[in-house]
């Protein structure tokens, strides 16, 4: 602004640039006083000329200059000349820059409007750069909190396989962006059993991760050897129904294992059952579903139970984004695929079983993105 005023010898100048909501800030002033309601004392008329019209003002009279258009600002102040000209980027107007004389009129010709709409070009390169910076700096915010909240979500998981007596329980979760509305837990129990819970809150990305970190708390403070499945899925979903929208529900299946007996027992909350993987071949269990949590406040859980052997020496419990892989063709993953896989293991392992999964969801996507999060929990009897 300094320079403009000393190039084309103005008294007064601004610089005043359009925000996002559209009205207008002042970030330079050079000599420009305010009136009693706070206004600055130039000609609105040609700002606002500049700001909605992107035009150019040249006024070395204004009785002459702007006849039939002259405005209070122009008469209140009194302005004797002035040049006004729009900060383009491209074709935003992204502000303009005005000067003018107030003691003595300028003879300005259009060649001095055209120096200072070369300066206001020069001006809005700056601001368009600037604006870029600023939007790669937020980007860039945002990428490491979610980055942060990644981090904080893997720690919730499970780090390793959990082996204890006969049982061995391993999870896989693939969120399909930075963090996961998919969630897998296992721990031992006070009395020696095992508590396994797989879950898929409604939606992906950071919303559906925080109503996860409210799940893993629930889960692990209500999950006791004392308490019944029912009694803690009822527990489970009074609590997701008052704390999260009517929107947002959670899929999931909530379950002990004894690795004494080999008995397992689960509740179901509208999530889909396990594949039980037997020595000759691989079933899927028909069951009655009870809602997702957090739909219905007194809904009722009923228990599932399988002993090992009768029919399954290994189970895989699952998400819906296994089965709703999209390939670039546009078909679903489905169940059938999966099973034949799984029906062809020499071992029953649950690396194994995780390992052969994942391979044929791979193949299917056929290098396509997962346009959902996928959990894997896998469960072996030795």
């Amino acid at each position: 602004m300094d320079a403009c005023c000393e190039a084309l010898e103005f008294e007064r100048g601004l610089i005043a640039l359009k925000t996002p909501r559209g009205d207008t800030e002042l970030p330079v002033a050079h000599n420009v006083q305010r009136d009693e309601s706070g206004a600055y004392k130039v000609s609105r008329t040609l700002i606002n000329r500049a700001l909605l019209q992107g035009e150019r003002a040249i006024v070395n009279n204004p009785a002459t200059d702007l006849a039939g258009d002259l405005s209070e600002s122009l008469v209140r102040y009194p302005i004797c000349s002035a040049l006004c000209v729009p900060i383009l980027n491209r074709e935003e107007i992204l502000g303009v820059i005005y000067g003018d004389r107030v003691t003595q009129a300028s003879s300005y010709q259009p060649a001095d409007v055209d120096f200072l709409a070369a300066i206001a070009q020069q001006v809005g390169v700056g601001l368009a750069n600037l604006r870029l910076f600023q939007e790669q700096m937020r980007a860039q915010n945002v990428y490491a909190e979610l980055e942060r909240a990644r981090v904080i979500q893997q720690e919730l998981l499970p780090a390793e396989p959990l082996r204890i007596g006969r049982v061995t329980v391993e999870g896989y979760n693939e969120p399909s962006s930075a963090v996961s509305g998919d969630y897998f837990d296992y721990f031992r129990l006070e009395d020696g059993r095992l508590g396994v819970i797989i879950a898929d809150v409604t939606g992906h990305g950071l919303p559906a991760a925080l109503v996860i970190a409210s799940l893993h708390a629930a889960v692990r403070v209500a999950l006791a050897a004392d308490i019944s499945l029912p009694d803690l899925a009822a527990r489970i979903n009074r609590h997701m129904y008052h704390s999260t929208a009517s929107h947002v529900f959670i899929t999931a299946v909530l379950g002990t294992i004894d690795p004494a007996s080999g008995s397992v027992e689960y509740v179901s909350a509208g999530h889909p059952g396990p594949l039980l993987l037997g020595p000759e071949h691989v079933s899927v269990p028909g069951e009655e579903n009870s809602l997702p949590l957090g739909i219905e406040l007194e809904e009722q859980y009923r228990v599932r139970r399988i002993h090992v052997g009768e029919p399954a020496q290994a189970m895989l419990f699952y998400t819906d984004g296994l089965i709703e892989a999209v390939n670039p063709a546009d078909e679903f993953l489905g169940l059938r695929p999966v099973i034949q896989a799984l029906d062809r293991l020499e071992e029953l392992s649950t690396t194994a079983m995780i390992g052969t999964t994942r391979s044929v969801v791979q193949r299917h996507l056929a290098g396509a993105a997962t346009a959902d999060d996928m959990t894997l929990l896998a469960v072996q009897f030795s």
